[in-house]
């Protein structure tokens, strides 16, 4: 369920990609500020991806630098993108 919620989430990414092209296009495009996990955010991303990369018999590895911050405020969807 997890997976297929992500899914719909990446869905809906992309409507908002062709969206924003619309904007950027129109001169109106803005970066939302919003607090995020960057881990969760990258575990969620590849969470998505790994059926396909698997398909393609890839491999997903997530290496963190224990260094970066966990707690960011930015744009979590462009981020994703």
């Amino acid at each position: 369920l997890e997976t297929i919620r992500y899914s719909a989430e990446n869905l809906l990414s992309i409507i908002n990609d062709i969206l924003d092209f619309s904007k950027i296009e129109a001169g109106k495009f803005t970066l939302d500020s919003a607090p995020f996990d960057l881990r969760e955010l990258i575990e969620d991303t590849l969470a998505i991806l790994a059926p396909s990369a698997t398909e393609k018999k890839l491999d997903l590895i997530l290496l963190y630098d224990n260094n970066a911050p966990h707690a960011l405020i930015g744009d979590p969807l462009r981020l994703r993108q």
